[in-house]
């Protein structure tokens, strides 16, 4: 699902660490929101409007997670 691929990418940029140098490191977490339409017989801009609005509600939950848009 949509969810869970976006969820792999969130992990996978969690566990990954930057060396910056010989004794610095940087970490990066990401927020997502996603939305799926099967099939995509709809305009894309009230789709996106969807995702983002997902996006906005993970990172007021907290950030570095996933949220999946819903129509209201």
């Amino acid at each position: 699902t949509t969810h869970a691929i976006a969820e792999r990418m969130r992990l996978e940029i969690e566990r990954t660490v930057i060396h910056c140098d010989a004794t610095r490191t940087l970490s990066v977490t990401v927020s997502a929101g996603v939305y799926a339409a099967v099939p995509l017989t709809e305009e894309i801009d009230p789709l996106l409007k969807i995702a983002d609005d997902a996006l906005y509600l993970a990172k007021k939950s907290g950030r570095n997670r996933v949220s999946i848009g819903e129509r209201t």
